[in-house]
């Protein structure tokens, strides 16, 4: 009850200084984990001007997915989507592009993916989730030199693993503050 009075309070605050909200595209979701949000008993139902809001178990913000437990696997999943997508077609482009524009198809389109707001989501005590990115990190290098699939040694591209790469960013962050 207290939390729709809060979105009354929002709504009328958006109306008085000219401001819509798009009902349609709202939405909310619980948070907590797992063994939390199974003790919760009651349905909740939000509302804004009396139409209900639908629950969602994950949601995508500002190119980040965050789910209801707050784990990055959902993200994961979705940067891996995106970056398999990016490597099939380089598959299908590298004989026809030098190196030098194989890499420059990576740093364009391939490596902002492993970058962007991996201050959030990047080594937050997952290991597995962390390794399956570097896995389409070598992938990428073996496409750009032609090397055969099953090939293991990736040392021509000179590049710095993901791990360090994101260090190296919390540090950029952390210096610029």
């Amino acid at each position: 009850k207290s939390l729709n009075c809060d979105l009354e309070l929002v709504c009328e605050w958006f109306k008085a200084n000219h401001q819509t909200v798009n009902i349609k595209k709202s939405k909310f979701m619980l948070n907590g984990s797992p063994r939390r949000l199974a003790k919760l008993t009651t349905e909740l139902v939000f509302r804004i001007e009396d139409v209900p809001l639908g629950e969602v178990q994950s949601y995508k913000y500002l190119g980040v997915v965050i789910n209801k437990n707050l784990t990055w696997h959902d993200h994961i999943d979705y940067i891996k989507a995106k970056i398999n997508k990016k490597l099939g077609l380089l598959r299908r482009i590298k004989n026809y592009l030098p190196l030098k524009c194989r890499l420059l198809f990576y740093n364009s389109y391939i490596l902002p993916l492993f970058d962007y707001a991996d201050l959030v989501w990047g080594d937050r005590g997952n290991e597995t989730l962390m390794s399956d990115l570097q896995v389409l990190q070598n992938k990428a290098a073996k496409i750009i030199l032609d090397l055969p699939h099953r090939s293991s040694m990736i040392d021509g591209l000179s590049w710095i693993n993901l791990k360090i790469r994101r260090k190296i960013n919390r540090l950029i962050f952390i210096y610029k503050c």
